[in-house]
This record gives structure tokens, sequence and C-alpha cells, in this order.
């Protein structure tokens, strides 16, 4: 054989084994370049367009609360044994005057999307950290955000709804007592493989998750990138949208009660946070309402519909009960939800000088607090300076609405 033919021969080998390689990683790397392309497309997300005015009520009720600095507790079990907290809207119909539920489910990519500037920002910081370890891998699903290598789940990324929260394939008992103590979710079958979870409460915690990610990863034999500790984060921010747009492309699915019109055709007013809106009926005791509503629940929708003076208003020092001390008894006054129901009509705006009005309170009063006593048979828009728990979870059990003015 001619030495001519003889190189021939070896360069054909040559290619057919390149080509060969190049078949077989391209086959393996589909599967990769999938699944980060579905975690790229969160980045190339277009900002939110500006609504229509008869959706204005609705996006900004839709508009996440800003998530506090500070610490906060990490809750139990229990909080994560149950679904995911949802968004309902309660309208009317027309016709029939039925009420009709819309139960909106949000994908976790809708959550990120409608999340705090910060809270995407520790997002991003979390996905700094698995970059980090070129074996780990994410997948994208409804509910959250799988972290995994190969076969093994390493963590979860999830939201309580509207917190983050990072659940880690870690035991809790080893974490007790520790700067790491999280939440033992062993008992809740969703986090049978992530039994340890965090809420991503501040940056603090970020770092903390972080760090358990590394600990996770190397309990697997997957090493980490010497990475720069004091390199700046990549930037990581998504343009907000509204919950209709969401709706529109697929990222957040509605359920109604079936009794009513198609969502396009109908207006979805005023959006209520939590289940409470799935529980309104006609007419509602006191002792029904404490039976339905969690003072958890009236709390949260009363810090949520506090109104405060400005730092520097005059009447602004020392809360509710200095104002009362420096009022005097005589210029505070308390009332019922029944006498507000007796004589008030549905939807009605109750506030203080309407009381006055009315004569259901003296003339000088300038601090009402309402009460729970009795039936009640309306929706009342209810203006106070302070509720007892039992008459806010009356108010909103019948489609009203409380307003605490401090």
């Amino acid at each position: 054989m001619s030495t001519g033919i003889l190189i021939a021969i070896i360069i054909f080998a040559v290619i057919g084994v390149c080509l060969t390689i190049g078949i077989v990683y391209l086959l393996f790397d589909e599967k990769r370049r999938v699944r980060e392309g579905e975690r790229q497309a969160l980045l190339c997300i277009p900002a939110a367009q500006e609504l229509p005015p008869e959706l204005d009520t609705a996006a900004m009720a839709m508009l996440p609360e800003p998530v506090a600095e500070t610490e906060e507790p990490e809750g139990s079990a229990n909080d994560f044994a149950e679904e995911d907290e949802a968004e309902v809207a309660v309208t009317v119909d027309a016709a029939t005057g039925k009420k009709i539920y819309y139960r909106f489910n949000f994908s976790f990519k809708a959550r990120l999307i409608q999340s705090p500037a910060e809270q995407q920002a520790r997002y991003g910081r979390i996905q700094d950290e698995i970059k980090a370890h070129p074996k780990l891998k994410t997948s994208i699903s409804w509910r959250q955000e799988r972290i995994y290598s190969g076969r093994t789940w390493i963590a979860t990324l999830l939201f309580k709804g509207r917190r983050l929260c990072m659940a880690f394939a870690l035991d809790p008992a080893e974490f007790a007592d520790t700067k790491y103590e999280g939440i033992d979710v062993h008992e809740v079958k969703r986090f049978e493989r992530t039994p340890l979870l965090i809420k991503l409460t501040s940056d603090r915690k970020t770092k903390f998750c972080c760090e358990l990610l590394r600990e996770a990863a190397r309990r697997n034999a997957i090493k980490r990138l010497p990475v720069d500790e004091n390199a700046e984060p990549t930037p990581f921010a998504l343009g907000f949208q509204p919950t209709r747009d969401l709706i529109r492309e697929g990222l957040v699915k509605i359920i109604t009660n079936g009794e009513g019109e198609e969502y396009e055709k109908a207006d979805i007013g005023e959006l209520i946070r939590g289940g409470i809106a799935s529980k309104i009926r006609e007419q509602v005791s006191r002792e029904e309402a404490a039976k339905l509503v969690t003072d958890r629940e009236a709390q949260r929708e009363l810090d949520a519909a506090t109104e405060r003076a400005p730092e520097d208003a005059p009447e602004h020092s020392g809360g509710i009960l200095q104002a009362v001390r420096r009022m005097g008894r005589k210029h505070s006054a308390y009332i019922n939800i029944d006498t507000l129901s007796q004589n008030f009509a549905a939807n009605d705006r109750v506030t203080l000088q309407a009381m006055i009005e009315r004569e259901l309170l003296p003339p000088k009063t300038q601090f009402v607090k309402i009460l729970a006593r009795g039936i009640l048979n309306k929706p009342l828009l209810v203006e106070a300076h302070d509720f007892s728990l039992d008459a806010v979870k009356m108010i909103l059990l019948v489609g009203g609405k409380v307003k605490k003015v401090l």
C-alpha cells in the first residue's frame, strides 16, 4: 500500500471520529440547551405596557407588597402543607346578581416577574451560585425551579404566596440551633427530597442559602469553580407585567366557579388577596366569622388597608393609644357592626363624618373603633381609626372593605 493511500485512510478515519464525537455531543447537549433556554427566557420578558384606565385598579391590586429587609419568623411546616394562597377576584353578574369568583393560579415564572426588585436580585444571586457549579442544572416547572445533577436532587426554588423560598436536600435536624436553621418540612409530601426550607427574606438569608447550596453540592462531589467572592453579582431584573398580560401568555391560569361569564367578558374589579374572597356570603355573624377567617388573615388584610399619617404631621405621635389619651375619652368612641348595618345601605362609604351625621356618634368625636356584634348583612366600605379583628372578618366576609386611618 502506498504512503499516499495510507495517509488518506488516516485522514478519513480522523474525520469520521470527529464527526461521531460531534454528533454525540449535539445529542447529549440538546436537553441541556433546552433547559438552559427555558431559564434564560425569563431574561427576555418585555417590560409591561401601560394598561387601559379601567384596569388600573386590578393591576395595582396585583402589585406585590414591598419585601421588608428585616428578618421575619420562619413559620412552621403547616404553612407549607396547604396549597399556596391564590389571588381571587369577585364580580357580580349584572343579569342574575350572583357573585362570580375567579381564582388565579400563578406559575413560578409569574411570581418571579411580579416580585420586587430586591427579591429578583436575590434570585439572581442564587443563579450565580448555581453557575459556579458546572455540573448543576436547573429545570423550571409550573410551581418551582429544580436544581439537580443527573438524578440527584440538590435544591428547589419556589414561592409561598409572594415570598421566594429555597428548600435543600439536607437534614433539618443537622442544622438546628445554627445560623442555617430553617423550617423542617420533611412531613410535607412536596418536600420529601428537600426537607430543609429557608425563606429568602433578606440578603443575609440569601447568603446562607448560597452557602447551603455549596454544602449540598460538596456532599454530592460536585465541584465549584474558583469565583471572586468580592465580584459584583450578575444583574437580574425582569420588567413587571400585570396579571392580565400574564394570563394571555399562559403564565397564570384562571378557574371560575362555573356560573359566570368567560374571563374576557368579565369586569374583574378589585382583586382580593388570599382565600377570604372564596368565603363571601350574604350575611355573617361574629361567631361564623371567627370560624371562617383566622386572626392572622384578618390582621394581614388590616395592615394592607392601613393609611398612615405623614411622620411630620402634628397628630402623628405615639400611635392609637396615645392618640386616645391626647383626645380624652369624651372625644373617642366605639361603634358595633350591627349598628352600621342598620343605618347604612349596601356599598355605602362609612366614615367618621357619616356616622356623626347620622347621629350614631357625638359631634365632637375624633377617634372611632369598630367592634363586632350581631349580624352584618351588606357590604360596606368602612373607614375608622381602629377595628377589632372580628369586625374586620365580618366586613370582608360580606364583600366589604376596611380602611384604617392613623
